[in-house]
């Protein structure tokens, strides 16, 4: 239960940050791009991943760094999902914004 609630959290605050990055993006003026999707469905599973390892240093119990790593990439890969939603929400945003004021 604990493990899809860490993995849940972890889409939020991967949707949170596409949002916020996506909105300074279209602010500024700038295309938003599916970069962002990348950079935001890796960037919290990337500091999971180095949580596990470093809670883990000094534990008998250490999980192997690749068996941590393919954790971290599977939550990454469901954590890009929700982010290219908040991408392309933007870019049809950013799209009709720029109709209307043609």
């Amino acid at each position: 239960m604990s493990g899809i609630l860490i993995i849940f959290l972890l889409m939020l605050a991967t949707m949170a940050l596409s949002a916020l990055l996506c909105r300074c993006r279209v602010k500024h003026h700038k295309p938003v791009g599916v970069g962002i999707t990348l950079a935001c469905g890796s960037a919290f599973p990337f500091l999971f991943y180095l949580f596990i390892l470093t809670a883990s240093w000094g534990s008998t119990k250490a999980w192997h760094p690749f068996i941590a790593l393919g954790v971290c990439c599977f939550i990454a890969s469901l954590c890009i999902v929700p982010a290219l939603g908040v991408v392309a929400y933007y870019q049809k945003r950013a799209l009709k914004k720029d109709d209307h004021v043609a």
